[in-house]
């Protein structure tokens, strides 16, 4: 049984539909069209509030590359019609390149950790197997832009890593400090993905995204304090042999 059966999304598209897939090794079809930013049709139903998809290699970033500059904006939508109009011509994630980085998050807000919308929140993350990922994938996102996460203007997006054999699927919010919040989230994931509340069910993570950045500079810190060490060091020997 479909457990989104009372909600809109139903009404589009059924479960036995395949979705559509792509052989090219882009992300979305060169025949899709982005809908007019803003523009709603009359016949359509609008959303809560407007999502854009993002995706971000992290092959490029590993590369030195900044993250900011990796993530590329593959389209917003504004309606239930324009949501499953991109959606069908993306590839399942389970047909993405693994080291890449696929996000919804609502229109204005990127997916970042320094985002003003996002620097004091947190996320849940667990774990998933590639085989689970496209269903668990399109079920959160499903639910998110359907309302379902019952926590209002909470909630800020959602972020798919693929790194096979275990992808991780993280939901984003806006304040830590809730905990009314963050523990609905929790239990409405695990209620939107069939989870039971045994020890038996997936591990479900959460972390503050200022304890994130907190860390992320630690490294840089420690990494920068090594080259320098590196290079203090290399001057010595120069010197040295002089």
């Amino acid at each position: 049984m479909n457990s989104f059966s009372g909600n809109k999304f139903a009404l589009l598209r059924s479960d036995d539909d395949e979705p559509q897939s792509f052989d090219d090794p882009a992300i979305i079809s060169n025949s899709y069209g982005s809908p007019d930013a803003g523009y709603i049709m009359s016949d359509h139903n609008p959303l809560e509030h407007p999502y854009t998809f993002w995706i971000s290699k992290r092959k490029s970033v590993l590369k030195g590359k900044n993250y900011n500059d990796c993530m590329k904006d593959i389209g917003t939508v504004y309606t239930v019609q324009e949501f499953w109009k991109l959606y069908s011509f993306m590839k399942r994630p389970s047909k993405i390149d693994d080291s890449c980085d696929l996000m919804l998050f609502k229109r204005g807000i990127r997916p970042l950790w320094e985002e003003s919308a996002n620097k004091d929140g947190g996320r849940w993350t667990l774990r998933v197997r590639r085989h689970s990922t496209d269903r668990y994938w399109e079920n959160s996102i499903m639910a998110m832009v359907g309302e379902q996460f019952l926590v209002g203007d909470e909630l800020c997006g959602i972020v798919l890593s693929l790194r096979n054999p275990w992808d991780q699927l993280s939901i984003w919010h806006r304040n830590a400090a809730d905990k009314s919040a963050v523990k609905k989230i929790s239990d409405s994931l695990r209620r939107i993905l069939n989870f039971g509340n045994g020890a038996n069910g997936p591990q479900m993570d959460y972390r503050p995204h200022n304890e994130t950045l907190n860390k992320a500079e630690q490294r840089r810190t420690s990494r920068d304090e090594r080259r320098r060490n590196t290079s203090s060091d290399q001057d010595s020997e120069d010197k040295s042999s002089s």
